[in-house]
């Protein structure tokens, strides 16, 4: 699929004109209400023959909008529905089929995020025809050879040709290179009394700060010289990372100063930041024992590339990768089972999860009927094991499908469904933990705090190297806050999710 183009039906049913060929005076499906500059209309007359559009214009059965490289447009969708139309795309509102009685939607390119208010919208997509329940929210959108859906609010059924598939709020789908991914949400519990563990006592003693900001403006002259251009100091850094380290950063306040090690640097070196698949120009620092780069909320690559003799070594000593996120990491983690159902259609699926394996539902939609049906089922590197299966399919709970690939089939009075594959995946960008005090902003430098939280299981927590016990998926710490850095860090690993730090600023 090299690109993007998907067909939707709005349940429309006052429209009232079955399969009609233009519908002449019938009453309009939509009007646009908001809308900037770059956005034209054509009509069902003369298609493809844009012309401004303009503010309150209505849209009938055949008529189109456009929408330029950096404009955008909203549309009610009669009765009560809405449509948001992002830049780059291309709608059209077009004839349905004789015998139905809803109309057609054809997005062709972009991004559209469609709202259903008290109306149930169906839009056909490359998973089938979802449709959309009353006071629901859709985003289809996509480029390449990738189609995906978000449901934002509400909820949603897929048929296609082997069955029907529900979405939840917050699911996600994604059509890649033929593989159908699955991201499902898993819904975070409701506010309850924190249970934590008897605190620990540490003190967070202040590292080394490395040159300060005045060594490095008075040597700059010679620095640029000797090595290049370096950017402005980064100032107070808010953490600390070892170099070659790669690790998440979960900043509340951004942009983030980041204290990188150079102890494999006896005589000093550069610390270099590059964007995720570009140079490493983005910033550039030079220390003594450590250097602070600073980075936006993104993805980057960075090295450490020794001083010796004068000169800066061309290979790096240490390398690894920063990710950067504007999260204050204060919600809770979830804990309700996330479910997910798949079908037995020869396709590939990957579920990924963030926190808990999900449930899972495995089916086989065009089973014979009236006869006893049994799942195959072999994950890479066991042995295949056989499930009786009813009409229903077969529920595996939470943690009976573990992380890995799988392939599935069925088998019933001599017929085989085809085989399909699923990767259980854990999501390593989403949240390994979350901290419930401090508050961000609410600790002095030098004051004594309690630190606490809840992570993944097996996961380690430290701060400042001192490691804290974590009992039940809870932790809690006495320290004192640095008075050497903007910011104290919370510092999480885990077998999957990798490493995370969380950071607190300080007044």
């Amino acid at each position: 699929m090299t690109a993007l183009r998907v067909l939707g039906v709005l349940c429309l049913g006052l429209i009232g004109c079955d399969g009609c060929g233009g519908c002449g005076g019938a009453d309009p499906v939509a009007k646009l209400v908001t809308f900037e500059p770059g956005v034209d209309r054509d009509f069902a007359s003369a298609v493809k023959q844009w012309q401004p559009a303009e503010k309150d214009d209505e849209f009938n059965v055949g008529d189109g909008l456009r929408t330029g490289p950096k404009a955008t447009a909203e549309l009610k969708l009669f009765p009560d529905g809405r449509m948001k139309v992002q830049p780059g795309a291309v709608v059209r509102f077009v004839d349905t089929p004789p015998g139905e009685k809803a109309q057609r939607l054809s997005i062709e390119g972009g991004d559209v995020e469609i709202e259903s208010g008290g109306l149930e919208i169906g839009v056909d997509t490359a998973f089938g025809l979802t449709r959309l329940k009353r006071g629901s929210r859709l985003r289809v959108g996509g480029s390449g050879g990738e189609q995906r859906l978000h449901l934002d609010v509400g909820a949603a059924d897929i048929t296609g040709g082997d069955g029907t598939r529900s979405m939840s709020a917050g699911d996600s789908l994604r059509l890649e290179g033929g593989v159908a991914v699955i991201e499902v949400q898993e819904a975070s519990p409701a506010d309850e009394p924190e249970l934590e563990p008897e605190p620990a006592a540490a003190q967070i003693e202040p590292a080394d700060a490395g040159l300060s900001e005045e060594e490095l403006a008075a040597a700059a002259e010679a620095e640029e010289k000797a090595y290049g251009r370096f950017d402005e100091p980064a100032g107070t850094p808010m953490v600390h990372m070892p170099a070659g380290e790669s690790a998440t950063i979960h900043d509340p306040r951004t942009p983030t100063n980041v204290r990188i090690s150079l102890d494999a640097c006896p005589g000093g070196g550069v610390v270099e930041l590059g964007k995720r698949g570009g140079r490493f120009r983005y910033y550039r620092a030079r220390g003594g024992t450590s250097a602070v780069v600073r980075a936006q909320p993104g993805r980057y690559r960075y090295r450490v590339r020794c001083i010796e003799e004068g000169k800066l070594k061309r290979r790096p000593a240490k390398q690894g990768r920063l990710r950067i996120v504007k999260d204050s990491a204060a919600r809770r983690l979830p804990t309700k089972v996330p479910s997910v159902t798949i079908d037995a259609d020869g396709r590939r699926y990957s579920v990924r999860f963030s926190n808990i394996l999900p449930s899972l539902t495995v089916r086989w939609r065009r089973a014979p009927k009236g006869q006893k049906q049994t799942l195959n089922w072999k994950a890479r590197g066991k042995a295949m094991q056989r499930y009786p299966a009813s009409a229903a399919g077969v529920q595996f709970k939470s943690g009976q499908v573990p992380e890995g690939t799988h392939t599935f089939s069925f088998e019933a009075g001599g017929t085989k469904s085809k085989t399909g594959t699923l990767d259980v995946v854990f999501d390593s960008t989403a949240r390994a933990a979350y901290v419930s005090a401090p508050g961000d902003g609410e600790v002095v430098a030098g004051q004594r705090v309690r630190i606490s939280g809840g992570v993944l299981p097996r996961s380690k927590v430290s701060v400042d190297g001192f490691d804290i016990p974590v009992k039940g998926g809870r932790f809690a710490l006495d320290a004192t806050a640095p008075s050497d850095r903007a910011a104290f860090a919370v510092r999480v690993q885990h077998r999957s999710a990798g490493t995370h730090y969380y950071l607190r600023h300080l007044k």
